[in-house]
């Protein structure tokens, strides 16, 4: 059976994506508009028993969205817990998001799905020492087709190309660096700003997690 459907509301995109290729002198993409929602999606989905435990589902719309990304407040998953982000055509997903994922702050970002709907499947086991609230706090809604643009395509340099001002390290000139370009990495920020980092080590190579980027990207802990 189909899951219920929650629609975000219309907003005029097309003035936004206008805006977004502008350029404003910061190194940082806007492809995304964030919409605030306080959605229980336990609450709110179909429930189905399975197994040893419930699966529930629940579907999100935005209409004329190229993707929609996620964040979650209040996650805090049990164990045996998974929670999955697919598209209607189910060829691309994200997950499984288990309780590895649980942070803190109690914050999951999940990174864009392709389509202008998405399906939010939890499952959890009957047999829990505590059933937490799973809270979808917002929707980013794709004005851009960051997934395309990442891929390249016209009206936007895509992921791969060098500014003007750059070197290609892809050319000969960029002979040297072939290792060390495979330690650059996109980050989204706040779910709607695309920037980049480094990865990197530390003096005892310890392969802690630790990335580098600009105060134009990450400029708050929250955001970090």
């Amino acid at each position: 059976p189909e899951p219920p459907v929650i629609e975000m509301p219309s907003r005029d995109y097309e003035t936004l994506r206008q805006q977004s290729l502008q350029p404003d002198g910061l190194k940082k993409l806007r492809f995304a508009k964030m919409i605030g929602v306080d959605i229980d999606v336990k609450e709110k989905a179909k429930g189905q028993v399975m197994g040893d435990g419930t699966l529930y589902r629940l579907a999100i719309r935005s209409e004329g969205a190229y993707s929609l990304n996620l964040v979650f407040d209040s996650y805090q998953l049990p164990p045996g817990a998974k929670l999955f982000v697919y598209n209607r055509e189910q060829d691309h997903s994200r997950g499984a998001f288990t309780k590895d994922n649980n942070k803190t702050a109690g914050v999951l970002p999940v990174g864009p799905v392709k389509g202008e709907q998405v399906t939010i499947e939890y499952y959890e086991p009957h047999e829990v020492e505590i059933s937490e609230r799973l809270i979808l706090s917002k929707v980013g809604h794709d004005y851009l087709d960051i997934l395309n643009i990442l891929g390249k395509t016209k009206g936007v340099a895509g992921f791969g190309d060098s500014g003007e001002c750059n070197i290609d390290i892809n050319s000969s000139a960029g002979d040297g660096w072939q290792d060390g370009k495979r330690a650059i990495v996109e980050i989204i920020v706040g779910g709607n700003l695309l920037c980049t980092g480094s990865l990197i080590n530390d003096t005892r190579s310890g392969n802690r997690p630790y990335l580098l980027t600009a105060n134009h990207c990450l400029s708050t802990q929250h955001h970090a």
